[in-house]
C-alpha cells in the first residue's frame, strides 16, 4: 500500500513541479519586471519562494521519525516492524546517534564521522553487511552505541545510514531512529532537523516504567519542534502521529486499564487533540518471539499506513498554496494593467490621482481596525491571567500538583544526594504546575476558544480590509465602458478550498504561522488554536524551571541536609506540598511596575500566534499600500499607446488564466477531498429533477452517519478540463453561497 501511495505522490509532485516551473517562467520572462516587484514587496522574494517550493517537490525522501523515552525499546520495535534484526538493541544502552534505515539492494552501513577514520583517513566509512547477523550487528554497534559512562561523551559517529533490501522501504520511505529525547543537548540537536522534514512521527513509551510517560520527555520534543522556522515551507503535520506503549506484556493484567487511562491523561497534557485511536499497546519482544504478524502488530502496521497519505497531502498542499497565491496576485496586477490600457493618457493620470486619494482613506480605515484588534488582545490576555491565577491558587489544583509530583519524585537514600533531590523535586513541581495550567486549558479549552475568537476576528478584519481595499482599487482601475466585457472577479481568484482566500489572510496567517497551513485544509485554523498552546507554550518551560533555584535556597535555610533527608523520607508529601505552595506564589506574584508576572508571560506565549499575527498585519499593510501606490504611479505615467499595451497585456492575461486553470485542475485531481462516493450516490434511487445549460440535477439519497438524507446532485454536461475548470469552481461557489 505504501509503495502505491508514494508512487501517486511522486506523480503529483512531478505535475506540480511543472506548474511551479511555469509560474517561475511566467514571472521571470513573460510578465514585466514591475509585476514581480509588486509581489516582492508584499511576499518577499517570490522567485526564491517558488524555488524553495521546487526543491521541496523534487525530494523523493519520505522520512518517518521514531522518537521516545530512554530504554523504551525503539530499536527492538523497529526490528519487528521491518521484519529484520537491523538495529542493535539492549536494555543497558540505547541508540546514541541518528540511524537512518533506507532501501538498498546491497546490505551496507555508511558511517558519518566527526573526525576522519585513522585507517582510511575518510570522514565517511562504508561497511559491507554480508556476514552472519550477529557479526553485522556488532560492526554497527561499535559506532552507534556508547555504554556505561561513555554515554556522557560524544561519539565520533553522528549518523549511520543502514541500507537493506526491505520492500517496506521502497519508493523513498526511510526510518529515522532518533536518540532518546532529553538524554543530552547534543543528541536533541540531531533530532531537530528531522522534525520539519518528517512525514510521520511515532513516539515510543516505556509502559513497564513506573508512571509510564516520563514528565518532560514529550514536552522536550515539542519544544524542539517550535524552533523550526516557517522558511522550511513544510512542518511536521501534528495529526500524523501515533504513540506506541511498548513493553505492554510487562504491565500486570489487573493494572492495564488504569495504565491506559493514566497514559492517555498524561499524553493529553502536552498533546490535547490526542484521541485513543492514536495509541497502540504493544510488546516488541513478544512479537519478535512469535515470529508471525500478531493481531496487535497488524493494528500497529495499519496505524502507520494511515499516517502517510495525510502527511503527503499536507506537504503538497503547502507548496500548491504558495504557487496559486502568487499567480493569483500576479493575474490581478495584469488585469489592472489591461484595464488601464483602455484609457487615454489623460484619463490614466486622473484615475491615478483618484486611486491615491482612495488609498489614503483606506490607510485611516485600517489604522482604526488595527487599534481595535490591539485593545481586544490586551483585554483577553488580562482576563486569562485572572482565570489562571484563581485556578492555581485553589486547594484542589495545588493538591493535584503535589500528587503528580509525588508519583515521579526521586528516592533519597544518601545525604550526599540531598542537593540533587532538592533540585529535581522542585523542577518536577514547576513542571507539574505548568502542566496543571495546560490541563485546565485542555478541559476548559480556554485558550483554544480565545484564540479561535481572535483568529475569527482577525480574519473578519483582514477580509474587511481586503474587501474595501479591492473595492477601492477595482472601482478606480476598472474602465466603466468595458465592465461588461471584463472577466468576472471570481475567475481571477480561484477558490482553493479555504476560507482564508484574501491575500492579507494568506500573508499574515500563512507566512508567519505554518501550523495554520495547509491553506486547503478545512481544519487547519481549528487545529492551530490548540497547537499554539501546546508548542508555543513550551517557551516558558525554561523560565519556569529557574524558579526552583530561588526556592532551593529557602529549603536549604530551613534545615541541614540530615534534617532534610529525615523530613523528606518520613513525610515526602508534606515536603512537596510546601514547595508547591512556594512555586504557585511565585507564579501568581505580581511583579514590579514595568515587569510582567510569570502568568502574564505564560499567557503571552499562549497567545503568541495572534500577537505575531497582529504585528505581521501592522508591518504588511504598509507594504501592500506601498506596492499599490507604486503600481498606480506606474499606471499613471504609462505613455505607450492603447493598441501597443493591449497587444502586450492581452496575451499575458491569457497565459495567467491558462496557468490558473492548470492549477485549479491539479487541485481538483490531486488535493481535493471528496465527501461522497459518486458510485454510491448513483447506485441509490436517482430521479432527474431539472436541466440547464451547465448541467443536470438529480434527486439522490446521501448516507449521513447511518441515516439516509435526501439531496440534490448536480452533474456537469462536460468533462472538467483546464479550460473550463474555473467555470466549475465558480458554479460551485454560487451553489454554496445560495
Amino acid at each position: 500500500m505504501m509503495k502505491e501511495v508514494l508512487q501517486r505522490d511522486k506523480e503529483s509532485r512531478q505535475d506540480l513541479q511543472h506548474l511551479c516551473v511555469s509560474a517561475i517562467d511566467l514571472l521571470m520572462t513573460t510578465l514585466e519586471r514591475d509585476v514581480r516587484d509588486k509581489l516582492d514587496i508584499v511576499f518577499g522574494d517570490v522567485i526564491k519562494i517558488l524555488n524553495r517550493c521546487l526543491n521541496q517537490l523534487a525530494k523523493d525522501d519520505c522520512p518517518i521519525l521514531v522518537a521516545g523515552e530512554t530504554s523504551s525499546g525503539k530499536s527492538t520495535l523497529l526490528n519487528v516492524l521491518l521484519g529484520e534484526n537491523i538495529l542493535p538493541s539492549s536494555l543497558l544502552s540505547t541508540t546514541s546517534v541518528i540511524c537512518e534505515i533506507k532501501y538498498g539492494t546491497k546490505k551496507k552501513a555508511v558511517m558519518h564521522l566527526r573526525d576522519s577514520d585513522p585507517i582510511t583517513k575518510q570522514n565517511i566509512l562504508e561497511l559491507d553487511l554480508n556476514g552472519p547477523a550477529e557479526a553485522d550487528l556488532e560492526k554497527i554497534s561499535q559506532y552507534i552505541h556508547l555504554k556505561g559512562e561513555a554515554r556522557e561523551t560524544t561519539s565520533n559517529c553522528y549518523k549511520v545510514e543502514i541500507y537493506w533490501p526491505l520492500p517496506l522501504l521502497e519508493g523513498g520511505i526511510f526510518i529515522v531512529d532518533s536518540p532518546g529525547v532529553g538524554e543530552s543537548a547534543e543528541m536533541d540537536e540531531h533530532v531537530i532537523k528531522y522534525i520539519s522534514e518528517a512525514y510521520a512521527f511515532m513516539y515510543v513509551i516505556n509502559s513497564a516504567n513506573a508512571g509510564g510517560v516520563q514528565p518532560g520527555r514529550l514536552l522536550k520534543l515539542l519544544d524542539l519542534s517550535k524552533r523550526i522556522g516557517p522558511k522550511d515551507l513544510h512542518l511536521l503535520d501534528p495529526e500524523a502521529a501515533i504513540f506506541v506503549c511498548n513493553k505492554w506484556d510487562q504491565v500486570p493484567d489487573h493494572e492495564k486499564e488504569e495504565v491506559k487511562r493514566n497514559t492517555l491523561h498524561k499524553l493529553k497534557k502536552p498533546w490535547p487533540l490526542l484521541n485513543e485511536s492514536q495509541l497502540f499497546y504493544f510488546s516488541a519482544v513478544k512479537a519478535q518471539e512469535a515470529g508471525y504478524v500478531t493481531d496487535d502488530l497488524a493494528m500497529l502496521l495499519d496505524g502507520i499506513d494511515s499516517l502517510l497519505p495525510k502527511s503527503l497531502r499536507h506537504k503538497l498542499t503547502v507548496q500548491y498554496s504558495w504557487i496559486l497565491t502568487l499567480i493569483n496576485e500576479a493575474t490581478k496586477v495584469i488585469l489592472a494593467k489591461q484595464n488601464n490600457a483602455k484609457r487615454t493618457q489623460e484619463e490614466r493620470q486622473a484615475k491615478a490621482r483618484e486611486v491615491m486619494e482612495r488609498l489614503e482613506n483606506l490607510r485611516r480605515f485600517t489604522d482604526e481596525k488595527i487599534k481595535m484588534l490591539e485593545e481586544n488582545i490586551k483585554k483577553k490576555a488580562g482576563d486569562a491571567v485572572q482565570h489562571l491565577r484563581q485556578h492555581l491558587q485553589s486547594d484542589e489544583t495545588k493538591a493535584t500538583i503535589t500528587r503528580d509530583t509525588l508519583e515521579d519524585a526521586p528516592s533519597l537514600a544518601s545525604i550526599s544526594k540531598c542537593d540533587n533531590v532538592r533540585e529535581k523535586t522542585t523542577r518536577l513541581v514547576s513542571l507539574h504546575t505548568l502542566l496543571a495550567m495546560r490541563s485546565w486549558n485542555a478541559s476548559h479549552r480556554y485558550f483554544q476558544k480565545m484564540e479561535a475568537d481572535l483568529v475569527k476576528n482577525f480574519k473578519d478584519t483582514f477580509n474587511l480590509i481586503e474587501e474595501k481595499h479591492q473595492h477601492e482599487i477595482d472601482e478606480a482601475l476598472s474602465p466603466e465602458a468595458t465592465l461588461a466585457t471584463s472577466p468576472p472577479s471570481t475567475a481571477v481568484g480561484i477558490k482553493d478550498e479555504t476560507k482564508a482566500t484574501s491575500v492579507l489572510t494568506k500573508v499574515i496567517i500563512g507566512v508567519i504561522a505554518p501550523l495554520w497551513l495547509p491553506l486547503g485544509a478545512g481544519t487547519a485554523v481549528a487545529f492551530a488554536a490548540t497547537a499554539a498552546v501546546v508548542v508555543l507554550g513550551l517557551a516558558l518551560v525554561g523560565a519556569v524551571v529557574t524558579l526552583p533555584f530561588q526556592l532551593y535556597r529557602k529549603v536549604k535555610k530551613m534545615a541541614d541536609d540530615r534534617q532534610f533527608m529525615k523530613t523528606y523520607n518520613e513525610n515526602k508529601e508534606e515536603c512537596i506540598r510546601g514547595i508547591t505552595d512556594d512555586v504557585v506564589k511565585q507564579f501568581c506574584k505580581t511583579k514590579e511596575t514595568g515587569e510582567t508576572s510569570h502568568l502574564e508571560d505564560f499567557v503571552k506565549v499562549c497567545l503568541q500566534k495572534p500577537i505575531e499575527c497582529l504585528e505581521k498585519l501592522k508591518s504588511t499593510i504598509p507594504k501592500i499600500e506601498e506596492a499599490d501606490k507604486q503600481m498606480v504611479e506606474d499606471l499613471g505615467k504609462e505613455s505607450r499607446s492603447q493598441e501597443e499595451l493591449l497587444k502586450l497585456y492581452n496575451p499575458q492575461y491569457q497565459e495567467c488564466n491558462t496557468l490558473q486553470g492548470k492549477l485549479a485542475l491539479f487541485n481538483l485531481r490531486c488535493l481535493r477531498q471528496i465527501d461522497y462516493n459518486l458510485d454510491d450516490l448513483l447506485s441509490s434511487t436517482i430521479q432527474k429533477i431539472g436541466s440547464g445549460s451547465f448541467g443536470e440535477v438529480y434527486k439522490v439519497q446521501v448516507n449521513r452517519q447511518g441515516n439516509l438524507k435526501k439531496a440534490a446532485l448536480k452533474m456537469g454536461k462536460e468533462a472538467v478540463t483546464e479550460k473550463n475548470v474555473i467555470e466549475f469552481h465558480n458554479e460551485e461557489e454560487c451553489l454554496r453561497y445560495i
